[in-house]
């Protein structure tokens, strides 16, 4: 098929054009590809990338060095500076006829020459390594079918007529057309700027690459790739715009401009005096080489000091650092997207974190189930035991325990530790009907049938190579008796469901694909949402009822197998009575099957049976439901996820359309009545699923705490769980180090009494209050931070007070968790007073996530946020830093973040902000020596000027000299400083906020350190007995090559010993600590060394310099060290950068003056008034 033809399908869109070919079927039979199978092997792919044309977009082209050095030179300074150097060496060799004139221009020309081209090298470097950082982001997989086999594919490798898997999440790798799905939704705001969702069916197939998949999941056909797609045109038309600057670069060009005007009116006043002063000493005028000469070496002064003032080297130092830092982050699993973000994760206040896979290790495992009205719990060793739990070796019951549990006649309603209940025995249970063998079965294989066809769940199972036989290929019973080497599973698809399926391995062993295989297609499936929080999927009768049967009998036979049943059962089990018996109490002759799973309290209230434990469905009353909410709060209050599964059968007269419907129309009757199916369900059974907390989590958490961060935890398990979870992390307090008393402190008080104790505390502090401005103009505040007003209320929902819920739930610090349903409800004003001390958010869905995101941003506070679903990725934009889950995370929601955490982890995300403030750290220190060397040299060169009679001969800084400081200070300053690694340190001090890059510390170490320079040059260029003995000049020599060679020499050491102080900015008194790790600053101060030999020993009338003797090598030396002891005094000069209003901007927050309870009473602690974050209890 031509090439024209697909992309004129591509891009018109017409499905009448489509069916002109055949259709998507008859389109990849041209191509040689087919819908079920794909390209059948790799020359077919390979044919395909020669005819239509690789997946690659057009990349921003990079210039080369000699472009980079032109640009270096094309500038308005360099220039002047050279156009005054040509005509100094064309004055020199045809009017003065002086050899030191025209030398010293071409000496002029080569320190330009030299400093362009070490800044150009520099620059080239970058350049490439942005280009590089680039293709790294870009990079990802897909999942194809080739050969009749799923497999992952980088997106370059894609080609036309590849079948593509369309998950919900994923950004769309090229233009393509719909072969199936179910409930596919694109967004293609990307491509079209339209935010709206777009059905994708049959009728309306065609899909842009580049636009976001929210909903559903299918599978396509490619019909174009790389430049031929919408997406590939828009990158081709754009590849050349250049980036725009990060908000750091903009601060600090707006910075090297006004110190560039400062070096302009230095440059002039010195080109005035010089001029002045030479009038003024009564010159020969009848002399004009003198005059003219005297008159073009000012101008050529005052040029070199604009040169030098002009720090080029800051831009250049954001750059350096921030692709130092953004090679360095990829080690440390952080991706960065934009280069903005890495600055801005250096400021950020607080950090709003999902639980799964980055609080937690995202490794699922069924410890726990409620099965047939009693809970069974996986024992682990040194677990304390609670009353009225199975404990066993496995957490989902095998018939055997359902039978044992049974006869002890062991209610759940020990659920609440209730003696008296327990005694009752078997009459508080669902069902007093004996349970045996056959029942329990039944009971089972209910659940595991439901478990296995609502979930696309795969696992695969992994043994040692010289295992005789292979779990997943291994058919005999006897093998799959074999639990501990099932313990190893791959999980391919949602840890969650894939725990679950992995938990049927204690009735099925590994093999249980053929249950699925039983049942065949399903009519409908609703997927998960964080909305709903259920899945719901929809089965025929006749095909639940063949499932649950193969399903009974895999239990039969896997348990004589294995001898956990007994001996006597060993034979029995697998008959069509049994089987009718299982399925009988939930779809008895029914002609369709509901099946839901999702979160446990919010199925037990559309539940109005219980499946006993006899394989009957009994009814519920106002006792079971509330048994059931005691047992899921018992899951929840030891930090397990409480998941529910239920079954509903439908009769012929209750189905939304008949099962023999086209797959659109039954879509849209099911999605219509989906409310009405999930109400009145059958409650087969709960599972408790524990995700452990990843181990470095509570020490990173604490890092963020004297980091001054506050961390927030928002997830959409239970408000138990959450807390249970938040304590082990340490983002709550650790009830095992309260007392008894302590403990009870925390208490469930209903929110409005809440909000008055809040609003106590608040009022109870002295002067203004961030929340206090925000509530005077809630507009202003929301216009000053970026905040559209029109959206800051965005996801909340307006409640009467009195229909408030109460599961609010407050810490003795003060500290709050609240379910997402109840933070919605809150008015602005409450909410911009609770947020301050909001610690966990559960229940939440994205939108919650936005309110919180939204409502820190008018706190002034700077916000990153965690997402890894499409739905997250509105909270990803609004917050300053969107940090997307790299592993767990959709390709919707990295597109929508600036950062990706490549392995999911929370610590990443800590050593992400260390990264991000060793970024404006190091500029700081940049800053420092740059600062402390142009009010040096500008002051020193202003003094000599008036003091000389104009004679620009005898400076102790000549211009080629200067040149080379330039180089030391720019370029070579840039290297060295702002490719300091970051230190565990960075992490003690207060978010920076929106501070200035100049601290009161900075300031003073500036001119403390400059005040002792300027006082050492000017004493010795001034004064000849001190030059003539510290410098062991010889008679006549004072004034003369040696003496100024001295000079600048001794000037070059004290900047290699400042630069030694200005690696810390704090005020520290170990200067060198972590100077060995810094690989790049050794090289730098060595390649200095080098240089500064080469110039004072050879560099002659080209630098204006002489050889010197040892003993003034080493004097100039000494005296260069003297910035260490004068460093050090700087430090000792104490000096405060933060009273209380500099402390709330900066990071600092407010702490709750007593422990907030239902009537807001407490004793005040002392020194409370203002803490920072590192204190116990802020987090």
């Amino acid at each position: 098929m031509e090439k024209s033809v697909l992309g004129n399908l591509a891009k018109n869109r017409e499905v009448a054009d489509l069916e002109k070919v055949g259709g998507v079927k008859g389109i990849a039979k041209a191509l040689g590809s087919s819908v079920k199978l794909g390209y059948k092997d790799d020359a077919s792919v390979r044919q395909a990338r020669e005819t239509y044309g690789s997946n690659h977009l057009p990349e921003r082209k990079t210039r080369n060095f000699l472009q980079h050095l032109i640009d270096a030179l094309w500038d308005l300074t360099l220039i002047i500076l050279i156009v005054a150097a040509c005509i100094t060496i064309i004055f020199g060799i045809f009017i003065s006829r002086r050899q030191e004139d025209w030398v010293q221009g071409i000496g002029i020309l080569f320190a330009v020459v030299v400093v362009s081209a070490v800044t150009s090298i520099v620059n080239w470097l970058q350049d490439r390594e942005f280009v590089a950082l680039a293709a790294t982001n870009a990079k990802r997989n897909v999942r194809v079918i080739r050969g009749g086999v799923e497999q992952d594919c980088v997106i370059y490798d894609v080609v036309v007529g590849d079948i593509l898997v369309l998950r919900a999440g994923e950004v769309l790798p090229c233009d393509c057309a719909v072969i199936s799905g179910d409930g596919l939704k694109v967004s293609e705001a990307s491509i079209t700027g339209e935010s709206a969702q777009l059905t994708k069916t049959a009728k309306d197939p065609f899909m842009v690459g580049g636009s976001m998949l929210e909903e559903g999941a299918g599978h396509a056909l490619v019909l174009t790739t790389g430049v031929d797609t919408e997406y590939g045109r828009i990158v081709k038309a754009l590849v050349d715009q250049e980036s725009p600057p990060t908000p750091l670069q903009a601060k600090l060009d707006s910075l090297a401009k006004l110190i560039g005007y400062v070096g302009m009116g230095f440059g002039a006043a010195t080109f005035i005096l010089l001029v002045a002063v030479f009038f003024a000493s009564g010159p020969n005028l009848d002399d004009t080489n003198t005059v003219v000469n005297r008159i073009l070496g000012a101008f050529v002064i005052a040029i070199t000091i604009v040169v030098v003032a002009v720090p080029e080297g800051l831009p250049l130092a954001v750059t350096i650092s921030l692709a130092f830092s953004m090679r360095s982050m990829i080690a440390d699993q952080t991706l960065v997207r934009e280069l903005q973000s890495c600055e801005t994760m250096g400021s950020a206040t607080a950090i709003c974190s999902d639980k799964t896979g980055t609080l937690t290790e995202n490794k699922m495992t069924v410890i726990a189930s409620l099965v047939g009205g009693r809970l069974f719990r996986r024992a682990f060793d040194g677990e304390r035991r609670l009353p009225g739990v199975t404990y066993g070796t496995i957490s989902l019951p095998t018939s055997a325990d359902v039978i044992a549990s049974a006869e002890s006649g062991a209610p759940d309603a020990i659920a609440a530790g209730d003696a008296a209940a327990a005694a009752a025995g078997a009459d508080a249970t669902p069902s007093a009907t004996a349970t045996t063998t056959e029942s329990a079965r039944a009971a089972i294989a209910v659940m595991d049938s439901a478990i296995l066809l609502n979930s696309d769940a795969v696992v695969e199972y992994q043994v040692p190579v010289d295992d005789p036989a292979a779990p997943g290929k291994a058919t005999a019973p006897d093998y799959d008796s074999k639990l501990d080497a099932l313990d190893r599973p791959v999980f391919r698809d949602n840890k969650t469901e894939c725990a679950m399926v992995h938990a049927l391995r204690t009735s099925h062993g590994s093999v249980f694909q053929h249950i699925r295989n039983a049942a065949g297609e399903y009519l409908f499936r609703f997927n998960f949402s964080s909305a709903r929080k259920r899945m719901t999927t929809v089965y025929s009768g006749d095909a639940w009822r063949a499932a649950s049967a193969v399903a009974m009998g895999s239990i039969a036979e896997f348990e004589a197998a294995s001898a956990v049943a007994d001996a006597s059962a060993a034979g029995t089990g697998g008959s069509t009575t049994d089987t009718m018996a299982a399925t009988d109490a939930v779809a008895e002759d029914a002609a369709a099957v509901v099946l839901v799973k999702g979160a446990a309290e919010t199925l037990a209230d559309l539940c109005s049976h219980e499946l006993a434990s006899t394989g009957a469905a009994a009814a519920l009353d106002d006792a079971g439901h509330d048994r059931i909410r005691r047992s899921i709060a018992r899951l929840a209050d030891t930090g397990l996820r409480a998941l529910a599964v239920c079954v509903r059968g439908l009769a012929e007269d209750e189905l939304p359309c008949a099962n023999d419907a086209s797959g659109e129309d039954r879509d849209a009757a099911y999605h219509k009545a989906i409310e009405r199916l999930e109400d009145g369900l059958v409650l087969v059974g709960i599972v408790g699923i524990k995700d452990p907390v990843r181990p470095e989590v509570p020490r990173a958490v604490a890092n963020c705490r004297s980091a001054g961060i506050r961390v927030r935890m928002c997830t959409g398990d239970n408000i138990r769980t959450a807390r249970f979870i938040a304590r082990e992390c340490g983002i709550l307090p650790a009830v095992d180090h309260l007392s008894e008393e302590e403990q009870k402190a925390v208490v469930e008080v209903p929110l409005l009494p809440a909000m008055d104790a809040i609003d106590e505390v608040i009022s109870s502090r002295a002067g203004p209050s961030v929340v206090e401005v925000v509530l005077d103009d809630p507009v202003a505040a929301a216009r000053k931070v970026g905040v559209d007003p029109e959206k800051m209320n965005q996801g909340a929902e307006e409640a009467p007070a009195e229909s408030r819920p109460s599961t609010t739930m407050v810490d003795r610090d003060g500290l709050v968790s609240m379910e997402g349903k109840e933070f919605r409800a809150l008015s602005l004003k409450e909410r911009v007073r609770l947020v301050p001390y909001l610690a966990v958010l559960a229940r939440s869905s994205p939108t919650d996530k936005l309110l919180l995101v939204n409502t820190l941003k008018l706190l002034n506070d700077i916000v990153a946020v965690t997402g890894d679903g499409s739905n997250d990725a509105p909270a990803l934009k609004a917050a300053h830093v969107g940090l997307a889950m790299g592993i767990a995370g959709t390709e919707v929601a990295k597109e929508a973040s600036k950062v990706v955490i490549l392995d999911d982890n929370f610590a990443s995300i800590v050593r992400a902000v260390r990264w991000g403030r060793s970024v404006i750290e190091n500029i700081r220190k940049f800053l420092v020596l740059q600062l402390t060397i142009n009010v040096v040299a500008l002051t020193v060169t202003f003094v000599v000027s008036g003091a000389n009679e104009g004679d620009t001969s005898a400076f102790p800084l000549s211009v080629s000299q200067l040149l080379w400081i330039n180089l030391l200070m720019d370029s070579a300053a840039a290297l060295a400083l702002a490719t300091e690694p970051p230190s565990d340190s960075l992490l003690l001090q207060a978010p920076q906020g929106r501070a200035s890059l100049i601290t009161r510390i900075m300031v003073k170490q500036i001119a403390v350190n400059s005040i002792w320079q300027i006082f050492l040059v000017l004493f010795l260029t001034f004064d000849e007995t001190a030059a003539n003995a510290l410098f062991f000049l010889e008679p006549g020599q004072f004034g003369q090559r040696a003496h100024l060679t001295s000079i600048f020499n001794m000037f070059v050491w004290l900047q290699l010993f400042a630069k030694l102080h200005a690696r810390k900015i704090h005020d520290e008194i170990n200067i060198f600590h972590g100077l060995l790790e810094s690989k790049m600053a050794l090289f730098v101060i060595f390649l200095i060394i080098v240089g500064q030999v080469i110039i004072v020993e050879f560099g002659g009338d080209l630098m204006l310099t002489t050889a010197l003797t040892p003993a003034q090598w080493g004097m100039c030396i000494l005296m260069g060290a003297t910035s260490l002891p004068v460093g050090w005094i700087s430090r000792a000069i104490p000096i405060f950068d933060a009273d209380d209003e500099l402390a709330l901007r900066f990071g600092f927050h407010a702490r709750p003056e007593a422990p907030i309870t239902s009537k807001g009473s407490g004793e005040k602690e002392e020194g409370a008034e203002l803490v920072q974050l590192s204190t116990p209890g802020a987090a």
